[in-house]
C-alpha cells in the first residue's frame, strides 16, 4: 500500500497524472487529488480517495475525483472526514455525465466544516442511476455547514440514487446541533433509495431531507436517541418511510426520531411502520408532526403506534409516540392504535391492551367479503358475497373453509322419478 498524488489534470488510467508519471494507484493505496481534477474512466480499487494535505509525498488541499459511465469504484478503507475531507466547497468524490456508475465503500465518518464541502456528491450534473453500498456504518456530520459522507445536491435534472448500509447510521465523535446527518438532500429531480439496519444514538441529526424524494426503510430501530436533536430532520421534498420501526427517545420532546418540522413543506408517510414512545419519563415521542395544523408539514402514518407501558422500555403506560398534526394513510395497510384500555380504572392507569384499527386503501372488493358483513373506514362498506351452507353443496365439493356435505341419494332419485311417473300417467 502506498500513498499516490495526482499531478495534473487529467484521466485516472493516464500515469502522467501520477507522480512519478509511470503508474496508476493500486489496490490499497491512498490517493490524493492534490487540488487536481481527475477523471475516473476505468473501474477502480484503492483504499481511500482524499482530498487533504499530505507532507510526504507532498498534497495540496482539495481537488476532486469525477465518475460517471457505468465504472466501480471501490475503496476498501474506512474513512473519515476530518483527516480526508475537504477544506473549501465542494467534493472528494463527485458525479458526472450520465450513467449507472457504483461506489462500494466501508464506514464513512462526517466532520464539522463551515463551508458546503461533502465526501461524495450527487449534483444536476449527473443524470442517471448510482448505486452506493456501504459496507459498515454511516456516522453523521458534526454543528458545521457541511460535511456530509452523502450529498444530493440542487434543483432539476433526473438522478436515481440507490444507498445500501449494511450496518447502522449514527452520529459519529464530532459534536454539534447542526442537522447535516450522514447522508442530506437538497433540491429536486433526485430519487433517493435508502436501505439501513438502525437510525440510532446521538447529538446531531442522522437523516436530513431538504428537498427531492427519499424513500427510506430501516430494518432494525430507529430511535434510541439521547440527545435533543432529531435523528431524522425532514423540512421539504418528500419523504417515505416503509416498513420501518422508529422508537421515542430517552431525552426531552426535541430528541425525536422524526421531526417534520413546523412551517415546513415536507410530504411526510409512514407507511406499514411501528411506532414507539421512548422510555423518557414523559414517554418521548417517536414522531414530533409540528405544531399546528397549517403550520406543520403534511405527514400521514399506517401501521401499528404502540402506547406506553404496553412493550418494556417503552415510557409511562398511556403515551402516544406520535406529537403535534398527523392523519392516518389510506394507502397503507392500516392503522391499528394499541391501547391500555379501562379495566384497572381508576385503581391503575395499566389496563389490557386494546386496539382501535383504520383500515387502508387495500380493502378487499365487496364482492369477495361475505354478504352482510360490514367492513372498511366506519364499517362503510358491506360485503355481497353469497356463501351456501355445506348442506346446499354436494358432497367434497369445496365451499366457505371447508366442503359440501350435501348429496344426491338412491331414495331422492326414487322419489323424484316416481313423482314425474305419478304425473305422466295421469295425463
Amino acid at each position: 500500500m502506498a500513498l499516490r498524488v495526482a499531478q495534473a489534470n487529467g484521466n485516472w488510467s493516464n500515469p502522467a497524472t501520477w507522480d512519478g508519471g509511470t503508474t496508476i494507484p493500486a489496490p490499497g493505496d491512498t490517493v490524493f487529488a492534490n487540488g487536481k481534477a481527475v477523471i475516473i474512466d476505468q473501474n477502480i480499487s484503492v483504499g481511500k480517495l482524499a482530498s487533504s494535505v499530505n507532507t510526504t509525498p507532498p498534497a495540496v488541499a482539495n481537488g476532486n475525483f469525477s465518475l460517471g459511465g457505468s465504472w466501480t469504484v471501490t475503496l476498501t478503507d474506512d474513512w473519515d472526514f476530518p483527516t480526508y475531507g475537504r477544506t473549501s466547497a465542494g467534493a472528494t468524490l463527485v458525479l458526472d455525465g450520465s450513467g449507472s456508475p457504483t461506489i462500494n465503500t466501508k464506514s464513512m465518518t462526517g466532520g464539522s466544516i463551515a463551508v458546503a464541502a461533502n465526501f461524495i456528491e450527487i449534483p444536476t450534473t449527473f443524470t442517471g442511476t448510482v448505486t452506493i453500498n456501504v459496507v459498515g456504518n454511516l456516522y453523521s456530520a458534526g454543528g458545521g455547514s457541511a460535511g456530509r459522507p452523502i450529498y444530493v445536491s440542487g434543483a432539476g435534472g433526473s438522478r436515481t440514487v440507490n444507498i445500501s448500509v449494511s450496518g447502522d447510521m449514527l452520529n459519529g465523535a464530532s459534536t454539534g446541533t447542526g442537522t447535516m446527518g450522514c447522508i442530506g438532500t437538497a433540491g429536486s429531480g433526485s430519487t433517493i433509495n435508502i436501505t439501513v439496519t438502525g437510525i440510532l444514538r446521538g447529538t446531531n441529526c442522522v437523516l436530513s431531507v431538504g428537498g427531492s424524494t427519499v424513500n427510506l426503510t430501516v430494518s432494525s430501530t430507529a430511535g434510541t436517541n439521547s440527545a435533543t436533536t432529531p435523528l431524522i430532520y425532514a423540512s421539504a421534498g418528500v419523504l417515505n418511510i416503509i416498513n420501518s420501526t422508529l422508537k421515542g427517545t430517552t431525552s426531552a420532546n426535541g430528541g425525536v426520531a422524526l421531526s417534520v418540522t413546523s412551517g415546513g413543506s415536507c410530504l411526510t408517510t409512514l407507511r406499514n411502520c411501528t411506532l414507539y414512545p421512548g422510555a423518557w419519563e414523559r414517554g418521548g415521542p417517536a414522531v414530533d408532526g409540528g405544531s399546528a395544523a397549517g403550520q406543520a408539514s403534511k405527514l400521514r402514518i399506517s401501521g401499528d403506534v404502540w402506547a406506553g407501558g404496553l412493550v418494556a422500555g417503552t415510557g409511562n403506560a398511556g403515551f402516544i409516540p406520535i406529537a403535534g398534526c398527523w392523519m392516518p394513510d389510506a394507502g397503507g395497510d392500516g392503522l391499528r392504535l394499541h391501547l391500555l384500555n379501562d379495566s384497572a380504572y381508576p385503581g391503575s392507569m395499566t389496563g389490557a391492551q386494546t386496539i382501535l384499527s383504520v383500515y387502508g386503501s387495500d380493502l378487499p372488493a365487496v364482492s369477495d367479503v361475505r354478504l352482510g358483513t360490514a367492513y372498511g373506514p366506519s364499517d362503510t362498506l358491506v360485503g355481497t358475497c353469497a356463501v351456501p351452507p355445506a348442506l346446499s353443496v354436494i358432497e367434497g365439493v369445496p365451499v366457505d373453509d371447508g366442503v359440501g356435505t350435501g348429496g344426491i341419494t338412491l331414495a331422492a332419485i326414487a322419489a323424484a322419478t316416481g313423482a314425474q311417473l305419478a304425473a305422466a300417467a295421469a295425463i
